[in-house]
């Protein structure tokens, strides 16, 4: 009986030990601490521990901390759901899954290059402007380009912020067949992806802008000119048809003087 007692105690502080081992394992799999995950749930999974088999199957699924096998992936996995993991069935779903859709993930890993996003993408037709218009016809309608404009490169802006924080336009369904890593990875190459449109847009607005400054206030000059010449024009020849005025009434009155 004390042997059967001794054995039993054994046996549960095995198990305990090997809770704690797996509790580590878990808690290093969290701060990203691959190396000493991998190495407490290889040193469980052979043992039998089924949720060291799940993880450790998770672990070469998305290549974490290890190179990416699926067929290691696959034998740890079945094996959890041998044993009763109830969680192992979805997590092997899940890493089929992911192999089928490889090549979108690694779009968004390490090619995403903002194309959904792009100003490019929603056609803004920007003016061209003249050094000055002088016709205002002209001016209403280079005017009216530049507001249609303005318009077209606020929805660039708007779909930009719309995308933000980097990461969100990942299809929710492809961002869970990812790794922390690699969503880590897409999240600073969007980043940068993101840097890059907004500062190529910017730059091609600020030009279009600074033209569009300048041509207004050469026109603006050029019309306040245009003005003030007609109302110089304008009181010069009233100055002449006073004058004028004035010669023929002293004429008449030097002809009713000469009477």
């Amino acid at each position: 009986m004390k042997k059967q007692l001794a054995l039993l105690m054994l046996v549960l502080m095995s198990a305990a030990v090997r809770a704690d081992e797996l509790a580590d394992g878990v808690a290093a799999w969290d701060r990203q601490d691959y190396a000493s995950a991998f190495r407490i749930f290889s040193k469980l999974a052979p043992a039998g521990q089924p949720d060291a088999q799940l993880m450790l199957g998770e672990m070469y699924g998305f290549g974490e901390g290890v190179p990416e096998n699926m067929e290691r992936a696959e034998h740890w996995l079945r094996q959890a759901q041998a044993r009763g993991n109830a969680d192992a069935a979805a997590s092997l779903a899940t890493m089929q899954l992911r192999s089928k859709r490889k090549t979108e993930i690694a779009y968004y890993v390490s090619a995403y290059d903002g194309a959904d996003v792009k100003y490019e993408k929603f056609g803004c037709v920007e003016p061209v402007f003249p050094e000055k218009s002088v016709l205002q016809p002209d001016i209403k309608a280079l005017s009216a380009t530049m507001k249609t404009w303005r318009a077209c490169y606020d929805r660039f802006v708007a779909n930009l912020d719309a995308s933000l924080p980097p990461g969100k336009a990942i299809p929710p369904d492809l961002a869970k067949l990812m790794s922390v890593t690699e969503l880590q990875q897409a999240r600073s190459g969007m980043s940068k992806a993101y840097e890059a449109v907004a500062a190529d847009a910017g730059a091609r607005a600020k030009r279009l802008i600074a033209a569009n400054d300048a041509w207004a206030e050469a026109t603006r000059v050029y019309t306040v000119g245009m003005a003030r010449k007609t109302e110089d024009d304008a009181r010069q020849r009233q100055r002449e048809i006073d004058d004028t005025t004035q010669r023929a009434r002293a004429a008449l009155d030097a002809q009713k003087a000469g009477r």
